[in-house]
């Protein structure tokens, strides 16, 4: 631009010429204008990304749009370990995680990179960063699935199994118990015929005693599957209680004395209600059983009181208890508890037959205990109504929310860190 000089008089004493550089600004613009392609093209990568799932199409793609971009030949993800090219521009590729590592992106050129270049290689990295997270999170779901159809399918199987063999149960019970029954009437004949010599006799009136613990054991047999199926047989009779836990502990009298263990009965006189009087022996004998053989020679107390409209039964030893770990996996059926070094010695403390925990008469259940030393252990029966249900009626529920609802009826008894009491609650109505 040309611009005429004048004095103070207006005379032309000549031109002043101005010029501008518009260099920068061109290049200011360009930059500017590249910066927003780079962009763009990142943004459509990263859509590519969100909708291509395998992960080697996404990084091929992410290489040919660096390639195509920055004009440059040579552009490859470096892993663990790798090292770059000499003269190489390289970006990290982050991962989600704190301690995962995805690696580099390293790129050469023949020209210098722009620090719109090395921004546009972040993008670049951080969209391959995040197919990758994706990737990963997409195996592990998968991994977890198929984990998952593989356990339901192991349960499917197990449950199965456990069908068949609860069958198998029932058959073979059933089955047993017709020659049993055949073979017991034959013998009772005999038996009440009389006339035998003495030693003919006492030999006959041990196999009829044997095949009546066989019949037993059948009932056993049947007891487990009827529990398996939900529907185990209630046969309430009115009896006394207080004759019944007597008789039951008089058979363990032998037994305990042989473990040096002193059986104390704490009675009332008499505590009539209507009861499975079977159930009921069935909780009673394991109970005392387990107290026996794990008691370790200290007193056996088993005492019987009422309150109110409450019949509590109590069988306390003071032996090794249940180990605080054992409580919960011990309420399966068959369970055992840990290897404590008295166990080991007497074999594994079984908590009691599966009848007492599904069915409707009692169940066994621990309370906590030192950590250091297994030695405290409670059991609570389910409450029974004084007047059960009508023989032939089906117990269904399981026996688990009873449970606990005993030992916390049975709760308030207080018992010494190294004795172990089975509670049994029986309602009167």
């Amino acid at each position: 631009m040309l611009s005429a000089t004048r004095n103070r008089d207006g005379v032309l004493i000549g031109f002043a010429k101005i010029t501008r550089d518009l260099s920068e600004r061109k290049r200011a613009a360009e930059e500017l204008a590249e910066r927003a392609r780079q962009q763009s093209v990142a943004a459509e990568l990263g859509l590519y990304a969100l909708q291509t799932a395998q992960l080697d199409r996404v990084i091929e793609r992410s290489m040919q749009t660096i390639r195509e971009t920055l004009q440059i030949d040579d552009v490859r993800i470096l892993r663990a370990g790798e090292s770059p090219l000499p003269g190489a521009r390289t970006v990290r590729i982050h991962a989600p995680e704190p301690d995962a590592e995805y690696g580099f992106l390293a790129a050469s050129a023949s020209r210098p990179l722009t620090a719109n270049d090395v921004r546009f290689l972040q993008a670049i990295a951080n969209v391959v960063a995040i197919a990758m997270a994706r990737s990963q999170s997409e195996e592990q779901l998968r991994l977890a699935e198929r984990d998952a159809v593989e356990a339901r399918g192991r349960s499917v199987r197990i449950q199965e199994a456990l069908l068949e063999r609860d069958e198998f149960i029932s058959v073979a019970a059933h089955e047993l118990r017709t020659p049993l029954t055949a073979l017991q009437l034959k013998l009772q004949g005999l038996e009440s015929s009389g006339g035998l010599p003495p030693p003919k006799g006492e030999r006959l009136g041990a196999a009829v005693r044997q095949t009546e613990r066989l019949a037993r054991l059948i009932d056993r047999l049947l007891d487990v599957s009827r529990i398996a199926q939900g529907r185990v047989e209630m046969t309430p009779e009115i009896f006394d209680l207080a004759v019944l836990v007597r008789q039951v502990a008089e058979d363990f009298r032998e037994p305990a004395t042989q473990a040096r263990a002193v059986l104390e009965l704490q009675l009332p006189e008499k505590v009539e209600g209507s009861w499975d009087r079977l159930r009921i022996e069935q909780v009673l004998v394991n109970l005392l059983s387990n107290a026996v053989k794990y008691g370790t020679g200290k007193p056996i107390t088993v005492k019987l009181e009422e309150a109110g409209d409450v019949v509590r039964l109590c069988v306390a030893d003071r032996g090794i208890g249940i180990a605080p770990d054992d409580v919960d996996r011990i309420f399966g059926r068959f369970q055992r508890a840990g290897a404590h070094p008295e166990l080991r010695r007497h074999g594994s403390r079984p908590v009691h037959h599966a009848a007492h925990r599904r069915g409707a008469t009692g169940a066994r259940s621990p309370s906590t205990a030192s950590p250091a030393k297994a030695r405290l252990s409670s059991s609570s029966c389910r409450a029974c109504p004084r007047r059960q249900q009508q023989a032939g009626a089906t117990s269904r529920g399981r026996a688990h929310d009873g449970d606990r609802a005993g030992a916390g009826r049975c709760s308030s008894s207080k018992t010494t860190p190294t004795r172990a009491c089975a509670r049994g609650s029986f309602s009167r109505t």
